[in-house]
């Protein structure tokens, strides 16, 4: 049987930080681009660890996330279900802090929070079976 070599091998690690992705600036009212490519883009890392796991609220890439998942924001935060967790990250400082639920398993408020989602008064955590 013949093997492939991963054209990314480091891809496990990278789930574990969160990067921003932004089209370039464009005139108010102007829409970009739709046939923009890669190099039009802007990736930045935010928050998280490239390198491994864990589960420490710090500030920007000092902070650590054991399986993330579900993401949803507002205009102050960026909501991620993590594990057994909800965590809230400021957009303005980086700031990561759990929000709901435990970094290990236990009686939860965030058991398996897989599918976030949030209005102007509440967070809403969509669990399916």
């Amino acid at each position: 049987m013949n093997t492939v070599p991963l054209r990314f091998p480091a891809i496990s690690t990278l789930c574990f930080a969160l990067v921003l992705l932004t089209l370039p600036k464009v005139a108010c009212g102007q829409a970009p681009d739709p046939m923009a490519d890669a190099t039009s883009f802007n990736v930045e890392h935010f928050v998280g660890s490239l390198g491994g796991t864990g589960t420490r609220d710090a500030r920007g890439t000092d902070a650590r996330f054991m399986a993330p998942g579900s993401i949803w924001a507002n205009s102050n935060y960026i909501f991620v279900s993590d594990a057994y967790a909800i965590r809230r990250i400021s957009r303005t400082t980086g700031d990561v802090t759990t929000f709901a639920g435990a970094q290990r398993p236990a009686v939860s408020a965030a058991p398996h929070a897989d599918h976030i989602w949030g209005d102007s008064h509440y967070l809403y955590n969509a669990k399916g079976t």
